[in-house]
């Protein structure tokens, strides 16, 4: 099993977005909209208000215990005016009770850097430029990693062309995204056909053994259902590129959807939980900032 190291992928990210920023003479912002209160979502804020200071985006936090759906409408409509915030997330899940939909439509494409709404959206299927889902861009991120240890299969110089290499990556690959939300699986299955790839999109309610025939068939499998344990060693073939974005508590600690007893002797690429796509996400998010900064002043 070879690992792709989400923390040696995040660090590079966030030393190009600090480099960039440091040559600014203002500052990016990030407004955070952070509505009731949740443990996990508490460790994931303070995640990016930490790597965001770290490269120097000003953060400005929005806790909101109790709100409404009107209430948010407004305080959305205040940061799509206020010309200091460069972007604004609101972090998921949103409170119970809120219209989550109504929410994500009141952002302003230029200032929506978690690529949620559905403008964003639209925009990515019929592949004009706009930004995408933080969570998506870093399993991109994650399949250059692979590709660019993958001996001979790609020089460096064509690994940094982007687009060019997403295709050549991409193209033919049978690729299963366990996933269907709009954080996920609907950003990366545009961003895959796009790319020439054969997609199945699969889901919780998929049956198990159905899901077995697809993982079984596939290159490339993206995993993001929080379901410890869907996806097994019996289930994996040699040659896979397994990227796993599930998080959830196990008796062992943190895990993913990926068992990953069994693997340790296949010839595979697989992302560990935790350091695996966790930290790549915060870092893709800030450099989602700075491009919505980058052309904001073009």
């Amino acid at each position: 099993m070879k690992t792709i190291d989400g923390l040696k992928i995040s660090e590079k990210v966030l030393s190009d977005v600090k480099q960039e920023v440091e040559e600014l003479e203002t500052k990016p912002v990030l407004a955070i909209i952070y509505t009731g209160e949740n443990a996990a979502s508490e460790i994931y804020v303070n995640k990016k208000i930490d790597a965001a200071k770290l490269v120097g985006i000003k953060t400005e936090l929005i806790r909101l215990p109790d709100t409404t759906t009107e209430d948010l409408i407004q305080i959305t409509d205040a940061l799509n005016k206020r010309d200091e915030i460069t972007g604004y997330i609101i972090q998921l899940p949103m409170l119970k009770g809120i219209d989550g939909e109504e929410i994500l439509a009141n952002i302003a494409p230029a200032k929506d850097v978690d690529g949620l709404s559905p403008e964003s959206l639209g925009n990515l299927w019929h592949g004009n430029d706009c930004l995408v889902s933080a969570t998506a861009l870093a399993v991109l991120e994650c399949l250059k990693y692979f590709t660019r240890y993958e001996d001979g299969e790609y020089s460096h110089e064509e690994l940094e062309r982007g687009d060019e290499f997403l295709s050549k990556s991409l193209k033919g690959k049978n690729v299963l995204i366990i996933n269907d939300t709009l954080l996920v699986g609907k950003p990366l299955s545009a961003i895959m056909l796009r790319n020439g790839a054969t997609v199945t999109i699969a889901n919780e309610n998929t049956p198990a053994r159905e899901l077995q025939k697809f993982v079984g068939r596939s290159k490339i499998v993206i995993t993001a259902t929080g379901k410890h344990g869907l996806i097994n060693s019996h289930m994996i073939h040699e040659g896979q590129i397994l990227i796993d974005v599930g998080i959830n508590k196990t008796a062992l600690g943190i895990g993913g959807d990926i068992d990953p007893k069994g693997l340790e002797n296949m010839n595979i690429w697989y992302t560990p939980v935790p350091n695996g796509v966790g930290p790549i996400t915060v870092a893709m998010l800030l450099k989602n900032v700075l491009n919505a900064y980058k052309k904001k002043y073009e």
